[in-house]
């Protein structure tokens, strides 16, 4: 029994697509096409990454927001118990 490991050469920018040969696969990655598909691909990564970052960053503003007023009521609540204190 011959066991033959062949290499596949395929694309996303062209599914269920076999080239035949390295050379025309290399030719292949080289066309518009193929460019214009990596370029539309980039895009989309890049709006997926600055939405996630978008999304991060109101998450830490709120939280940010949200220990501001902890802190505010806090201190807010250590000047009245002052006040108190030195009243007794």
């Amino acid at each position: 029994m011959n066991k033959q490991i062949t290499q596949v050469f395929t694309c996303n920018c062209r599914p269920d697509f076999n080239w035949k040969n390295k050379n025309t696969f290399r030719a292949h990655k080289n066309s518009n096409r193929h460019q214009s598909y990596e370029k539309s691909f980039q895009e989309k990564e890049h709006r997926i990454n600055v939405n996630k970052l978008v999304i991060e960053l109101n998450k830490l503003k709120l939280e940010n927001k949200q220990l501001r007023e902890l802190y505010l009521n806090s201190a807010k609540e250590n000047l009245k118990l002052k006040k108190e204190f030195k009243n007794e």
